[in-house]
């Protein structure tokens, strides 16, 4: 039953992790109701995937393997802890599923290329959640750009002013930690947004300072520059962010 379904004109989704994002991607399908049908909901947790299934629809399951096998479904939203994006990934792509994650893809480069790698022996789409490189104010630079109003670019800066409470990080025992929250990754929204605004950039550099005022793990404050092919420069200046 883990191959695309062809009986609904509607994509029938496996939702797998009922945490505090899910809701979001719940809602979501609910509000394209005319297009998706939520059929699972999967976490370890049975009483957070009953809540999340009364709320939005579908039939709980312990693991993605056995939701395969009890409902055809065309495409997995992963929502599970970021150091465990990759396997439920790649078990989907297997099957021969599409896939969306929440951002980072993994925790680590060599666990990314692995999900890259069943994306292509699959032929599946794999989409990583970026929503912020659609934020109102990137596309009103975007269109000014495309327009012409600023002339030509020749350097961009970007900031983002976000901090996260310890608040945050009690919300979920997984959050703060190394084992599953282990990324380096803190310019990379930004260097995104200068990326949709002034192209692709030919390389990178990152300088990283280190504090920690929470109990969390470590935090990374990151400035990086990144030079383009037509000589444009532009410096992302990230908020901290986890790191191991």
């Amino acid at each position: 039953m883990s191959a695309p379904s062809t009986r609904s004109t509607r994509l029938r989704f496996a939702l797998v992790g009922a945490g505090s994002i899910s809701r979001t991607h719940a809602r979501v399908m609910q509000q394209l109701a005319d297009q998706i049908e939520l059929v699972a909901v999967v976490d370890v947790h049975d009483d957070r995937a009953r809540a999340l299934a009364d709320e939005y629809g579908g039939r709980t399951f312990a693991s993605l393997t056995e939701a395969l096998a009890a409902v055809d479904v065309d495409a997995v939203a992963v929502c599970t802890p970021t150091g465990r994006h990759g396997e439920v990934a790649i078990e989907a792509l297997n099957a021969g599923l599409h896939v969306i994650i929440e951002k980072p893809a993994e925790v680590t480069l060599a666990k990314t290329d692995r999900i890259i790698e069943a994306q292509r022996r699959a032929g599946c789409v794999v989409a990583v959640i970026s929503q912020h490189r659609f934020d109102s104010s990137t596309e009103i630079a975007l269109q000014a750009i495309s327009d012409g109003a600023l002339g030509r670019v020749t350097s961009g800066t970007a900031a983002v002013d976000w901090w996260r409470g310890q608040s945050y990080y009690d919300s979920a025992a997984w959050r703060g930690t190394s084992r599953v929250m282990r990324m380096a990754i803190p310019a990379r929204p930004c260097a995104l947004r200068l990326g949709r605004l002034i192209g692709r950039p030919t390389r990178s550099h990152t300088a990283a300072g280190l504090s920690n005022s929470l109990r969390v793990g470590v935090w990374q404050t990151v400035s990086s520059r990144h030079p383009w092919p037509s000589a444009t420069t532009a410096t992302a200046h990230p908020a901290p962010w986890i790191t191991a």
